[in-house]
């Protein structure tokens, strides 16, 4: 399988320009450690990534984490309803899902 290179979507400098902007009370603030589970491949390849990959992933996590937590959200359902129509656009029927939520 072999090591997955995320892609640089940002220079370094850029990423935490763009995640913490000009707030010197942001720059360089504390963090926090939280374990969020992943699927296999996803940590593996985490893993395997650079310490540089690994510092750019947290940055965009943290952004992402922060967007998602402030930003107010459609209802459940709504969200249920688009993964639904996205998971059964890439082929997952009825029959699959069903097969992975009963494998242990």
């Amino acid at each position: 399988m072999g090591v997955h290179h995320f892609p640089s979507i940002l220079p370094s400098d850029s990423v935490e320009s763009f995640l913490w902007g000009s707030s010197p009370a942001l720059k360089g603030c504390a963090m926090s450690a939280i374990t969020i589970p992943v699927d296999p491949e996803t940590a593996r390849a985490f893993e395997q990534a650079s310490a540089e990959e690994q510092r750019k992933l947290r940055l965009l996590l943290s952004l992402r984490l922060r967007e998602l937590t402030t930003t107010p959200l459609p209802p459940l359902q709504t969200i249920l309803d688009e993964v639904g129509r996205e998971a059964q656009e890439k082929g997952l029927t009825p029959e699959l899902l069903n097969a992975l939520l009963n494998a242990e």
